[in-house]
């Protein structure tokens, strides 16, 4: 009965100690994006005409996503 207790416990620790880890690098993330970093300048380039296939780009950058995340195209 006691060693059931002991591996319960050291399993609730071990959960504990790695949601504290992810918690600790969510908040690094977290302070590295309130950073001001200058855009990048970008260069899209196709290796056929525009068709429905880079749909995904034209729209993206038609709404200023790229922009949005420090990109400038």
């Amino acid at each position: 009965m006691r060693v059931n207790q002991i591996i319960a416990f050291s399993r609730i620790l071990a959960l504990l100690t790695g949601l504290a880890a992810v918690a600790c690098l969510g908040a690094g993330a977290s302070r590295a994006a309130d950073e001001v970093r200058p855009p990048i300048a970008i260069q899209f380039s196709f290796d056929r005409p525009l068709d429905a296939s880079a749909a995904p780009f034209v729209v993206a950058a038609s709404r200023g996503l790229f922009g949005a995340e420090g990109l400038r195209s």
